[in-house]
Formats: structure tokens, sequence, C-alpha cells
């Protein structure tokens, strides 16, 4: 593949991400989704620790939030937001 062609296919690759970034949340939804976590999370009395793992009330939901900084984003906003 010549220099010209990697520059072409660069550009398609470009236009194509373009075209996704409307459907990506902004930091405004991500924001307002933590704080609704966090709100479901103070009135049901849910541990961060177990609302990351999907168990809720006792039932086990296949849904997990992963990775140590999404429970610790979660925490960091708890103390700014309640």
């Amino acid at each position: 593949m010549t220099n010209i062609s990697c520059f072409i296919s660069y550009l398609d690759f470009l236009a194509k991400v373009q075209d996704k970034i409307d459907l990506l949340p902004t930091n405004e939804d991500l924001e307002g989704s933590a704080q609704a976590l966090l709100r479901l999370q103070d009135t049901y009395s849910l541990p961060t620790e177990k609302m990351a793992r999907g168990e809720l009330q006792g039932l086990k939901e296949s849904a997990t939030l992963t990775g140590l900084s999404t429970t610790l984003q979660l925490d960091k906003k708890c103390c700014t937001c309640i």
C-alpha cells in the first residue's frame, strides 16, 4: 500500500468516525446518568461495590459496571453531589 492510499484510507476512516460522533453521549449525558445512579444508590441504600457488580437488593443482574475507575468515579461523584 502506498503512502497516498494509506492516507486516503485514513481519511475514509476519519469520515466514518465523524459520522458516528453525534451518537456518543455528551459529558452532560454522563454526568446526568451518574447523578441518577447516585440518587438510586442513596434512596435504596445500595453499596457502591454491589451496584457495580449488578447486585441490587438481593438480585444479581448480568450487567455490571466494569473497571475500578467506574466505581471510583461513582464514589468521587457521591462526595460532590449529595
